[in-house]
């Protein structure tokens, strides 16, 4: 049996094996994941994740708790005026192995996967234009 996915697993699964910062916008990182969690192969990652607000932006509690519960355990950190660069720490791996060590190998593929995708997601233009 597979362990429960966090959320916080979610996040630092965005990272790449060599990418040490990402920017995460609000809106691409929250439309990101409110289009994930209906396609069918990543359905199972999002028990836990609800959103509220429309389909142009939305919102998850869950999701923005994550994060901050990363840069309070020191996991995350931002460096930038902007406060949208987020930067490993020397945390991080300890709280990555920590998160990921219950999880079976079809499940971490699934996360390297969706990682994948979040770096070449763009924001649907009507959502953009409003449409």
């Amino acid at each position: 049996m597979n362990a429960q996915i966090r959320p916080e697993c979610l996040i630092l699964n965005l990272f790449s094996d060599k990418d040490n910062k990402i920017s995460i916008d609000s809106l691409r990182f929250y439309s990101f994941f409110y289009e994930q969690r209906e396609d069918p192969e990543f359905k199972d990652l999002f028990t836990d994740i609800r959103f509220c607000g429309s389909p142009a932006s939305p919102y998850s509690n869950v999701l923005d708790d994550a994060l901050f519960n990363l840069q309070f355990i020191g996991a995350l950190t931002r460096e930038n005026p902007e406060l949208v660069t987020y930067v490993r720490t020397e945390k991080f791996i300890r709280v990555y192995e920590h998160l990921t060590k219950d999880l079976d190998d079809s499940t971490k593929k699934k996360l390297k996967k969706l990682s994948k995708k979040y770096q070449n997601f763009r924001i649907p233009e009507k959502i953009c234009l409003g449409d």
